[in-house]
């Protein structure tokens, strides 16, 4: 008998796999004790804010200390829990399906077929599949979580890149007829017991609120969106270009002690808005060399910023980046180009993505050093996308409008590498007559940034979940307070 090793790119297909060695402690692959203080068997102690989920209503707790990461690829996201100890890992996807008919225990048993598959399958001398090397040992169609159906398995499995055996747990729910999520436990098996008991524990807090409910909100906040944009005339935009076409910001993080000297400098941009033409995305090509594509006209947008990573250090990174954005008059036509260079020591690396969008059809390609060519498809759904020129207008588009609400936009957003539903709470100052705060989500599940404009509608400031600031400062200023920190503007 011989044994069929799953081949590498299989393996990419299964984030966990290719991860799990990197997020599992190395102690506890190795069966070893951590030396932190752990906790004791069957109890978990839960941080104080529960973990959140917006785009599928879902509430959780998590241990206390744990990290939580969540990111996104096409339509599904996945947020990852490991404990402060390393010991086990959590994943949380949320797949959506067009086949309205599939049932948790279908999913279920999907899973469990792939992921004993590519740990190996065992073959006769002639190739038939005789056998597998992991095994499902425990599985269970029915369970009711806090009013919610759900199926769940265990298997134990041992992955051919680490040799080491683990225990692979899912549990799925359905939420809609095409919205799914699935709990994924990751841990060695000799941590097992313990973990389980956590997850299972975990898994019990899950409850997800009304699926009818969720959709009637966004659709309120994307209608409150629409009818900002139906009383939008180009006018309008004229008047805001011409109010501020360029805008310096800087971002730090406050000291304590209040002084800007004092402060960690952490990134800087320039805004610029102009009317402009397509063919002003490549400013190197001359404008006797326009097509006719190139000469159409419409609204630009460009910014140009660097970000520093622990400036003044042996790891210091600095991020450059360069976008160029444009869209026609009637909103139908945009393109955009964005260039990021990193540098690190004498290395660099540049990145560029670029879009076009005409209508419904958005095309997004992206290339760079040590990545592999991508050519996207965003879908846009329904009504209420905004293009990447609106997206930058949209603050001063809301408070110029000074009408207190929750606003929705679908736009596409390069970190996800999709279109995402950004939602956007204008309300005026308690404490300022005339002043307005917005309060912004870039996408559902992100916390929220918290911005304030004055009562002539212009940015004051605008605070990031980390406590990071960003507040407009004169060029001069901003080259002084760089140059006098030591930290590179060249």
């Amino acid at each position: 008998m011989t044994t069929r090793l799953p081949m590498p790119n299989t393996i990419r297909s299964f984030p966990w796999l290719a991860g799990m060695v990197l997020a599992i402690s190395p102690q506890a692959l190795a069966g070893q004790p951590s030396g932190k203080p752990t906790t004791p068997p069957g109890t978990v102690v839960f941080e104080k804010k529960p973990f959140r989920m917006e785009t599928v209503g879902l509430t959780m707790q998590v241990p206390e200390g744990a990290s939580v990461d969540t990111t996104s690829v096409g339509s599904s996201s996945t947020t990852r829990i490991v404990p402060a100890d390393g010991l086990w890992v959590m994943n949380i996807q949320t797949p959506r399906t067009t086949n309205e008919s599939l049932t948790t225990v279908q999913v279920m048993d999907d899973l469990s077929d792939k992921i004993l598959r590519l740990m190996g399958e065992v073959l006769d001398p002639n190739g038939k599949l005789i056998g597998l090397t992991g095994r499902v040992f425990e599985r269970t169609e029915s369970l009711r979580i806090n009013d919610r159906d759900a199926s769940r398995f265990y298997a134990d499995l041992t992955p051919a890149s680490t040799g080491v055996p683990v225990v692979n747990a899912y549990t799925v729910f359905k939420l809609s007829e095409s919205q799914f999520v699935t709990f994924e436990l990751l841990v060695p098996k000799g941590e097992f017991d313990k973990a389980r008991a956590v997850y299972e524990t975990l898994v019990a807090t899950v409850r997800f609120e009304d699926t009818d409910a969720i959709a009637m909100s966004r659709q309120a906040a994307v209608n409150s969106g629409l009818a900002l944009f139906q009383a939008l005339t180009p006018e309008v935009i004229d008047e805001l270009i011409k109010a501020q076409p360029e805008r310096w910001d800087r971002l730090y993080r406050p000291a304590s002690t209040g002084v800007d000297a004092d402060a960690e400098e952490v990134a800087y941009r320039r805004t610029r808005f102009s009317r402009g033409k397509r063919g002003e995305l490549d400013p190197l090509k001359p404008a006797a060399q326009y097509s006719a594509t190139d000469r159409a006209e419409g609204y630009l947008v460009r910014i140009d910023s660097r970000y520093l990573q622990k400036p003044g250090t042996v790891d210091q990174t600095i991020g450059d980046t360069m976008g160029l954005f444009w869209v026609s008059p009637d909103r139908a036509d945009e393109a955009w180009i964005v260039r990021q260079t990193l540098k690190q020591g004498a290395s660099a690396g540049t990145f560029v993505e670029t879009g076009v969008r005409k209508d419904k059809v958005l095309t997004v390609t992206v290339h760079g050093e040590g990545i592999q060519d991508k050519a996207l498809r965003p879908l846009i759904e329904g009504e209420g996308y905004v293009s990447r020129v609106e997206f930058f207008l949209l603050p001063s588009l809301l408070v110029h409008a000074r009408t207190p609400a929750d606003f929705g936009f679908y736009c596409f957003q390069s970190e996800s590498s999709r279109v995402r539903l950004r939602r956007d709470t204008l309300a005026e100052d308690p404490e300022r007559p005339g002043a307005w705060i917005l309060t912004t989500r870039q996408h559902e599940d992100a916390d929220p940034q918290i911005s304030r404009y004055d009562d002539k509608g212009r940015f004051r400031s605008s605070t990031l979940p980390d406590g990071a600031v960003w507040e407009p400062i004169e060029f001069a200023r901003l080259v002084q307070l760089w140059r006098r920190k030591n930290l590179p503007m060249d």
